[in-house]
């Protein structure tokens, strides 16, 4: 779809058509089982549907792409762990590395000598209180160009498949810090006060469908009086600075140095109103409230194609765009 189109008015595309896409890349296939694209479109197609254990085998299939390195060591497949030291690759973005940090605990019990992990500096404070019991290793923009001697490794996204946790389970499992959370509900006004993020990276492929087209869109909720509206939006500009103050906004995302800051900051807050970014994996993995806004098209696959309940989060209400229906008209209803 062309920038803009997503969330729009107007004429809408028809519905996924989920049932011919994977007839064309069964057959697809059958002619080419290496094949890794279509392997793995598959895959994204059979866990939107929550058909878990043969999309997390056909999703493993990305681990051939181009930009997936190879650690010096074989992939770990589940086998016995006693005495061998595993090295765990967190992937993707900031919200697919909190997302499948819930795998940690069963991983950890798996019994390895040493567990070394790689993630993304900015989720490092978070995820070293968590599990201090793991040697953390921070990340730059990218892989690193040497690995730290291991026996064998594993990426973030495979541990449902190499542990056969195959359904997911809505569950919080991250815990904010409590001398961060005194710090920051010192900045907040008494009363009822909620969240709200409105887009997220732009180098998202699908960021025209999923962000908002700025904080006028938001007009709608803000007609509620009597409630506190706290902007969490990281790096706000600043003619979007501008808008919040105009509007009576409290503007705290641009202070938020990592993600243990921005836990202790949800974990004071009576609910989110995110679209599909990591302050919205964040909230559902520390059991806040959330109301997450999905675009009409786009859909990433760990939301399903319907309904307002995910399993991945308890706390976490999906508010899905109707058919024909502008951000306006999803805001107005929210």
């Amino acid at each position: 779809a062309p920038p803009g189109r997503c969330g729009g008015g107007g004429p809408r595309p028809p519905p996924p058509r989920d049932d011919e896409a994977e007839q064309a890349w069964t057959r697809g296939l059958a002619q080419a089982p290496a094949h890794r694209r279509l392997r793995q479109n598959l895959g994204y197609c059979q866990l939107a549907r929550g058909e878990w254990q043969a999309g997390w085998e056909n999703h493993e299939a990305r681990l051939a792409a181009a930009g997936y390195p190879a650690p010096p060591s074989p992939r770990w497949q589940g086998e016995d762990l006693s005495g061998r030291h595993l090295l765990l690759v967190f992937e993707q973005g900031y919200g697919d590395a909190i997302h499948f940090s819930r795998y940690l605990n069963p991983l950890l019990e798996q019994g390895a000598a040493r567990v070394i992990a790689l993630c993304r500096e900015p989720l490092l404070p978070l995820f070293s209180q968590q599990w201090p019991q793991v040697e953390w290793l921070a990340m730059g923009g990218g892989y690193p160009a040497a690995f730290p001697p291991h026996d064998c490794h594993v990426f973030s996204m495979s541990l449902p498949w190499v542990l056969r946790a195959f359904a997911p389970r809505a569950e919080s499992y991250l815990q904010a810090d409590p001398a961060l959370r005194q710090a920051w509900r010192a900045h907040l006004p008494p009363g009822r006060n909620i969240g709200l993020v409105w887009r997220g990276r732009p180098e998202h492929p699908f960021d025209h469908c999923r962000s908002l087209p700025g904080p006028e869109a938001l007009p709608p909720l803000l007609a509620d009086g009597g409630v506190n509206w706290v902007s969490l939006q990281p790096e706000p500009t600043d003619i979007e600075r501008q808008w919040l103050r105009e509007h009576g906004v409290l503007e705290l995302g641009g202070e938020l140095k990592d993600f243990a800051d921005s836990a202790a900051l949800l974990a004071e807050l009576d609910s989110v109103v995110s679209v599909d970014t990591a302050m919205a994996h964040l909230a559902g993995a520390l059991g806040v409230p959330c109301r997450l806004l999905l675009a009409g098209e786009h859909v990433d696959w760990r939301w399903g194609r319907d309904g307002e309940a995910t399993p991945w989060y308890g706390s976490v209400r999906l508010q899905r765009q109707r058919r024909g229906e502008g951000w306006d008209e999803t805001m107005a209803r929210l």
